[in-house]
């Protein structure tokens, strides 16, 4: 239902065809490109003018939309960077991010209503908080993505979250407090911050080989029945609910398989999935 609800709203924005007048705007001009450094505009449904007098918007300076009560915003293709807070704390449940912004800074989006993003291709880095806060039910990081920062999507509505091969690091409170009740950590993936996966529903979870560290709760709070667990493994004596660590110390901290019967752990050498 709240996907039905997110996607009535999105058709009841009646998203002009037309950009913002350039007076809405206050800019600067560096390099042969614009920042947009504040919105100044009466409309609630902004559409970024691709250019101001034949100069490219290039980038979305820090806090320039920020606390507008907007509710949809259309970035140009072109626009290469979106800076802090550059669109926090409104009500924006649409946003066209095109493919050419590869910098999405810390809490760029956060505390919006946002149903549902595509993420550029072009993005390496996530920053804190980019997302945390909004009503997301799905996403996909792409393949270039290296590291997911701190709260990056925290406390949306996400059930289903794909991490490309190529994330190497999910800091702390990444995707805490969502509703994910699956998901696949890509071998690649050396460090889970503290409370990266807190507070979700997943039942099933395989730690990759290669891992160097898991932090305080990372997978605390969740449903957990099957977690299978590496040679090696480099984990915080936390981050798990206590009941799972208390027998994973009791039996010695081994590699393999642990399965929840009845409330009850058990373990096997080999593999459960």
């Amino acid at each position: 239902m709240k996907r039905n609800l997110c996607f009535l709203a999105f058709f009841a924005l009646g998203i002009s065809l037309f950009a913002q007048s350039v007076e809405d705007f206050i800019i600067s001009i560096e390099s042969g490109g614009i920042t947009i450094i504040d919105y100044i505009g009466s409309e609630k449904e902004v559409i970024i003018p691709g250019d101001i007098q034949g100069v490219p918007v290039t980038a979305i300076g820090e806090d320039a939309f920020a606390g507008q009560q907007l509710v949809a915003v259309t970035i140009p293709k072109g626009v290469v960077s979106i800076g802090k807070g550059a669109f926090a704390v409104n009500q924006i449940s649409f946003a066209a991010i095109p493919e050419t912004v590869s910098t999405i800074e810390n809490s760029a989006f956060a505390m919006n209503q946002l149903c549902s993003v595509t993420l550029p291709g072009k993005i390496v880095v996530i920053e804190d908080n980019a997302f945390s806060d909004n009503h997301l039910t799905s996403i996909t990081i792409p393949r270039g993505v290296k590291s997911i920062g701190r709260m990056a999507f925290y406390n949306n509505r996400l059930t289903n979250v794909e991490l490309s091969p190529g994330v190497t690091v999910i800091n702390a409170s990444a995707f805490a407090f969502n509703q994910i009740n699956s998901i696949n950590i890509p071998s690649t993936v050396v460090t889970i911050g503290d409370d990266a996966f807190a507070g979700n529903k997943i039942t099933s979870i395989s730690i990759p080989d290669g891992i160097n560290s898991i932090g305080i709760s990372a997978f605390a709070d969740n449903q957990l029945t099957r977690i299978q667990i590496p040679e090696n493994a480099k984990m915080s004596d936390d981050a798990f609910d206590d009941s799972f660590i208390n027998f994973y110390r009791r039996n010695g901290k081994r590699a393999g398989a642990y399965t929840l019967n009845s409330n009850t752990w058990a373990f096997a050498r080999r593999s459960v999935y």
